[in-house]
């Protein structure tokens, strides 16, 4: 997903996140780091994702670079997309402000194709509810919904497409900058996530 080089010392390794927990201690023992809970580290090199190359010649928390890249890797092409849109578009750089934006892309539309107003409705549907059941396909005039929204004048033009913010959709923070889990750093076989009304928590399993 991302492969980042990092610099210690003199030494440098490139790591590809998301990884498992021992595989990223393995290549601190091989940068030689001497305290190795240390995970602020610099950053040489971000390749095969442009979007981060602000990344580049800063130290970042690689703790957190690699749950940032295991949250990345359960969105689709489409979402990525938009996920990139809204970093450029909004000049994102605060790495828990990078976490919580891949569980909050739902509030923003990113049409790429405006030739039809039924797709844009569509999508736009799809973008706010996560999903279509049949009925809805049935009886919403999407067609409807896409001229009210190519018409609300809140779009903003980017180079991946059209960009509607839905304001009315509260943002959800569930990363608070303070790691209460490592399982993410482990290998899983699937992610779950629990609810009481009140917070939001993941969990890795089977961890």
């Amino acid at each position: 997903m991302i492969d980042v080089k990092v610099k210690y010392a003199d030494n440098t390794v490139s790591i590809d996140f998301p990884c498992s927990g021992n595989h990223l201690e393995a290549m601190l023992a091989e940068l030689r780091v001497d305290d190795m809970t240390k995970a602020d580290l610099w950053i040489e090199k971000v390749s095969n994702f442009e979007t981060f190359s602000f990344m580049e010649n800063n130290f970042i928390n690689l703790d957190e670079l690699n749950y940032l890249a295991a949250k990345m890797d359960c969105l689709d092409n489409r979402e990525l997309k938009k996920y990139c849109c809204v970093i450029e578009e909004f000049k994102i750089r605060n790495m828990p402000d990078l976490i919580n934006l891949t569980q909050n892309l739902h509030r923003y539309t990113l049409i790429q194709d405006m030739s039809s107003a039924e797709k844009v409705g569509r999508e736009h549907y799809l973008t706010r509810n996560i999903a279509i059941s049949e009925s809805d396909c049935q009886t919403i005039n999407f067609s409807e919904i896409g001229k009210e929204l190519i018409n609300s004048g809140r779009g903003r033009f980017t180079e991946y497409g059209m960009l509607f913010i839905n304001d009315d959709i509260p943002a959800e923070y569930v990363y608070e900058g303070i790691p209460t889990d490592e399982n993410y750093l482990r290998d899983k076989l699937t992610e779950v996530e629990i609810d009481n009304g009140k917070k939001k928590m993941f969990l890795w399993l089977p961890e």
